[in-house]
């Protein structure tokens, strides 16, 4: 059984809480709806509870351990859950297009007349492969009567618990009440397409959000099978639980064994990788010669690519500085957050390398000797095309120790993890084979196709 940390224990007994207060809201289940990491995210009032050891003093849930996280969730999505069978009259296969990121290679295996896209807002009617798209917003409908009322008796709710001080925190009902008319519409949007469309099933790329948690809580009124795709390496667990979908697909063994530990049933998480990976291996799309004129590099020095975080900005600095002074290396940034942070870091370092936004992932990773990246999704598909990654940690209340395999390769001290980049450049060894033997266990047979595992997927809940 595995330990739960004090901050997560709290986290999840203050989400049980929420979801208590609103457990009476049976048609626009706003507890359930919610993104409730958004509402305690950064607040330093609501950070100071989760980090006490005494937050169980005024916390109606008691969370004891991370197995009970998901069977203390499903009590409340149990109502929600239809008693008919399951269903497999629907012809459409649904695709909410939300952090899926499938490339077209994968959509091309879809047939366009049983498979439908949808986007939470878009003008476009289909596909580069001729497969319908729609939007959520198609279905919206004059919601505004609705969501005063819910934000009447939200209000009611939060008074009637005005004792807890998270609900009386005033920044905590000021955020939620801004999430109101989303919830509102999303799920109103969401039943109005599942009577509208015939769905054999559903494919999420989360269930997080308001517009794909009303999807997945639609689905399960109409007894329509779902499934949510892993959408990025689980370094923070709050944005992969708890588990609303039938199937969770996930990318290797890391993840069935961490679900499993947060209690959530093996037979309802299911090996597929991610379509996004198929592309990963296959022959060059940009030769070597095309990259170095695109990206304007050197090509007598080797080439590192830094990835750069969207928050942690000393962090990135402190590693360029000192790689910047090894004069033989190309350093490309794959820059996240503000573009003033990549401006003020391109003036100051005049040979950093901002490759063109047209330049693909996986064309700037194939023509890189090496990867430095904090614990990132980025990092993962680095491994996949066979490069030597370097991890810099992030210390952060809640991490689940994604790369906590690759300890040698790992360090929360920027200094010495430059050393080791450094070090590995001028020498001739490689851990390339010892990586490939880490692999296995963050996302194994890569050289299969995650687009046809899917389809199977599919298939056996469809038929």
């Amino acid at each position: 059984m595995e330990v739960i940390r004090t901050f997560d224990k709290n986290y999840w007994s203050l989400y049980f809480d929420f979801l208590e207060v609103f457990k009476g809201f049976n048609d626009i289940p706003v507890g359930l709806l919610c993104h409730f990491y958004g509402l305690v995210k950064g607040d330093p009032f609501i950070n100071k509870y989760l980090k006490s050891e005494s937050f169980t003093e005024i916390s109606i849930c008691q969370l004891q351990d991370a197995e009970q996280i998901q069977k203390y969730f499903e009590s409340f999505l149990q109502p929600f859950k239809s008693t008919k069978p399951r269903s497999n009259r629907g012809k459409k296969v649904i695709f909410h297009d939300k952090l899926l990121r499938f490339p077209e290679t994968s959509w091309r295996k879809f047939d366009p007349e049983h498979t439908l896209i949808i986007k939470n807002r878009t003008k476009l009617r289909n596909n580069n492969d001729k497969i319908p798209i729609q939007s959520l917003t198609d279905y919206k409908m004059d919601t505004s009567k609705l969501v005063k009322y819910y934000k009447k008796k939200t209000i009611k709710a939060l008074q009637m618990n005005k004792d807890h001080p998270i609900f009386a925190h005033d920044e905590f009902k000021n955020r939620l009440m801004k999430q109101i008319p989303d919830v509102v519409e999303s799920m109103s949007a969401a039943r109005a397409l599942f009577d509208k469309i015939p769905a054999s099933c559903i494919i999420l790329g989360s269930t997080n959000l308001p517009e794909s948690r009303a999807l997945a809580i639609a689905s399960l009124e109409m007894g329509v099978p779902s499934i949510c795709m892993q959408h990025g390496i689980i370094a923070l667990e709050f944005g992969y639980m708890p588990k609303v979908a039938d199937v969770q697909a996930v990318y290797g063994e890391f993840e069935v064994d961490w679900y499993k530990q947060r209690g959530v049933r093996e037979e309802e998480l299911k090996i597929i990788g991610h379509p996004r990976f198929d592309d990963i291996r296959k022959g060059n799309k940009l030769s070597l010669k095309q990259f170095i004129k695109k990206t304007n590099i050197d090509k007598t020095k080797k080439s590192v690519l830094l990835v750069g975080h969207h928050e942690e900005t000393a962090v990135t600095r402190t590693i360029i500085h000192e790689l910047s002074k090894n004069g033989d290396v190309n350093l490309i940034i794959k820059p996240r957050g503000s573009p003033k942070e990549t401006k003020i870091l391109k003036k100051r370092y005049p040979n950093l390398y901002v490759p063109p936004h047209d330049l693909h992932l996986y064309d700037l990773l194939r023509h890189v000797d090496a990867v430095v990246s904090y614990p990132s999704t980025v990092a993962l598909e680095a491994l996949l095309a066979g490069k030597t990654v370097f991890i810099w940690g992030i210390k952060t209340e809640s991490t689940t120790e994604y790369f906590g395999a690759m300890d040698h390769l790992l360090d929360h001290n920027p200094l010495a993890l430059t050393n080791k980049v450094c070090s590995y450049l001028k020498s001739t060894h490689s851990s390339l084979s010892d990586q490939s033997e880490l692999l296995k266990a963050y996302y194994p047979e890569p050289d299969q196709s995650s687009t046809g595992r899917l389809i199977r997927l599919i298939n056996t809940l469809t038929t």
